[in-house]
């Protein structure tokens, strides 16, 4: 396996995971109180939409050549490290 789709899987992996952490925040929409709901939804919102962008930034390296996915994984690790820390924040601030 080459860099490129080692570098590729683990995105993926990445991406499935905090999706999955998304879900799950989801899922316990339906037991909190309405203002508490109207601000998890809101996080949860933005929260998918950068998961849209991650998503499209790995496709957007699937069709990068050998040559020029270097450029396309600087612009992936800086999704990802926002992705990551809002993620985090998010599941932190609603788990209590």
């Amino acid at each position: 396996m080459n860099e490129k789709n080692a570098f590729l899987r683990l995105k993926q992996a990445q991406l499935n995971q905090w999706k999955s952490e998304v879900q799950k925040l989801k899922s316990t929409t339906d037991h909190a109180a309405q203002e508490v709901k109207l601000d998890m939804n809101t996080h949860i919102a933005m929260l998918e939409q950068k998961l849209e962008e991650g998503k499209a930034k790995i496709s957007e390296l699937e069709k990068a050549g050998e040559h020029a996915w270097g450029s396309i994984k600087e612009g992936i690790e800086s999704v990802w490290a926002s992705l990551k820390q809002a993620v985090e924040e998010t599941t932190e601030k609603f788990r209590k």
